[in-house]
């Protein structure tokens, strides 16, 4: 676990954009960050990394390799990873318990295990300075880890039962940051709940409408949490879908 009291997160909406324009990204230089899924582009054309990088769906990090592959990174960047970033995710992901546990890939559990896990994942964690896998527990449709308390250090993913299109960043990223960053009083978010537009990376909207369901399942939980534990939450976009998670202190 890492104490920190401030944290950036950074997700693959196009609100980026506009933080470039009214803050500048020498405002990230100095902070923690947490960039989540496939969008490493953003920090690529801005000549910066991320303090840390996530994933829950495998396709980000096949995405990444791709585009190393394929020399769309610039290759003195990439290898800049090795020296500022840490790849951070849950252990049961790549295992044959992401199944077990309701999760699925769009590959199926054969390559999941045998393919990502076994050769795919290490080939991405090995262009990292360091790697963190968290253990692991799932709640359904809860939080109540967060208000024990938690002598092994378990990082809690939300699961919402089947056929729901899960919102990874209440039911993954969030619980994920406040399991691991001790004494956090602050959170600001750039690049979620942008579903007004397509994401940046990938110009697609898919999901979006099954999110907006995922999240209001489990959003008043959330808020009550994020009051419980003391820690304001700031979107840098002011249409933010999860806005209503901001409160004063």
């Amino acid at each position: 676990m890492k104490t920190c009291k401030t944290i950036y997160l950074i997700g693959p909406g196009r609100d980026k954009l506009n933080f470039e324009l009214n803050f500048g990204i020498n405002v990230l230089k100095n902070q923690t960050t947490l960039s989540f899924s496939s969008d490493l582009m953003w920090f690529h054309d801005n000549n910066i990394y991320p303090t840390f990088w996530t994933f829950l769906d495998p396709n980000s990090v096949v995405n990444i390799l791709n585009k190393k592959e394929t020399n769309t990174y610039n290759d003195e960047w990439f290898k800049g990873l090795k020296t500022h970033s840490t790849l951070i995710y849950n252990d049961f992901q790549g295992t044959d318990e992401f199944y077990h546990k309701g999760f699925t890939t769009s590959r199926g559990s054969s390559w999941n295990k045998n393919t990502f896990g076994s050769k795919i994942l290490p080939t991405m964690g090995s262009h990292f300075k360091n790697v963190i896998k968290l253990p692991s527990i799932i709640l359904n449709n809860n939080y109540s880890l967060f208000y024990k308390d938690n002598t092994t250090n378990e990082s809690p993913v939300i699961s919402q039962g089947p056929n729901i299109n899960t919102d990874k960043f209440s039911c993954y990223v969030l619980p994920l940051v406040i399991s691991y960053f001790t004494n956090l009083t602050e959170i600001n978010c750039l690049g979620f709940g942008d579903f007004g537009f397509p994401r940046l990376c990938t110009g697609t909207s898919l999901g979006y409408e099954g999110y907006k369901v995922s999240y209001q399942k489990i959003k008043n939980e959330l808020i009550s949490l994020l009051k419980y534990k003391n820690i304001n939450v700031k979107f840098y976009n002011k249409d933010s879908y999860f806005k209503e998670l901001e409160w004063k202190k």
